[in-house]
């Protein structure tokens, strides 16, 4: 296998930045209603609360959840390293 690969030409591995923690701003409750949306509706016996439950009541935990989040995103930044 390496005699037969050995003249292949390395794979030059782009340079892609990505942001760091710092960079990230607060979700907003049209984003966080979003991606609960998009979810697929998939459920499993160790799930707390089932998706399609979620899904249906989005209306009443997007504040919550919206909140949850940012303090969450707030909390990681106080404490990078």
């Amino acid at each position: 296998m390496r005699a037969a690969t050995s003249t292949t030409p390395l794979y030059e591995v782009p340079f892609k930045t990505t942001p760091l923690l710092s960079e990230f701003s607060p979700v907003t409750e049209d984003e966080v209603e979003k991606l609960i949306s998009s979810a697929p509706t998939k459920t499993c016996q160790l799930d707390p609360v089932p998706t399609w439950l979620v899904k249906d009541i989005r209306g009443l935990l997007m504040p919550y959840l919206t909140v949850l989040f940012n303090v969450s995103l707030y909390w990681l930044l106080s404490y990078e390293v």
